[in-house]
């Protein structure tokens, strides 16, 4: 299935995917289930969010690098393109190589059909759109700039439900 203008994004751990119905879940409620989050490639939230994602990047893979005892469960969110299909991914237990990074998709695509689920992938910076962890000393989430941008298209009350769900931080 092909979405044109349209991108997947995937909060937390859990995928949520273009081009089905969002029915009349929360969307705490759409990530626990796998439902589907539609955004547009031009959304400025979502691309605030890959900005800032983009600009801290490199704060966060040093304290990764010096395995930085409060770092839990790292992953970053890659962008795979196929065709015309678009997807991210979260990336678990990613690592420097000498092609770039490397780390395992932990999502089964939806678009696109050159990765699949539990894949060891290598890919550059260049492909990394967001990164998170989860504190292991406050327990919070850390980082996904881009679960805060769909946020921004949630009412009030689901936005926040998320944010206590997860434990993130969207205004730090």
């Amino acid at each position: 299935m092909r979405c044109s203008g349209l991108i997947v994004m995937l909060i937390s751990a859990v995928p949520l995917v273009a081009c089905e119905s969002r029915e009349e879940k929360t969307i705490t409620q759409r990530a626990q289930s796998d439902t589907v989050q539609i955004v547009k490639l031009d959304d400025p939230e979502m691309l605030r969010a890959f900005a800032k994602a983009n600009r801290t990047l490199d704060a966060f893979l040093a304290r990764l690098a010096a395995r930085d005892p409060a770092i839990a469960m790292p992953a970053l969110k890659i962008k795979v393109q196929d065709g015309d299909a678009v997807e991210y991914f979260w990336v678990s237990s990613p690592s420097v190589t000498a092609q770039g990074y490397s780390g395992t998709i932990d999502n089964a695509p939806e678009t696109v059909r050159t990765v699949h689920n539990g894949q060891v992938v290598t890919f550059t910076r260049s492909q990394i759109y967001d990164w998170t962890y989860h504190d292991a000393k406050t327990g919070k989430t850390v980082g996904n700039f881009t679960a805060c941008a769909l946020l921004t298209h949630e009412p009030l009350a689901a936005a926040a439900e998320f944010r206590k769900t997860y434990q993130i931080d969207c205004d730090p």
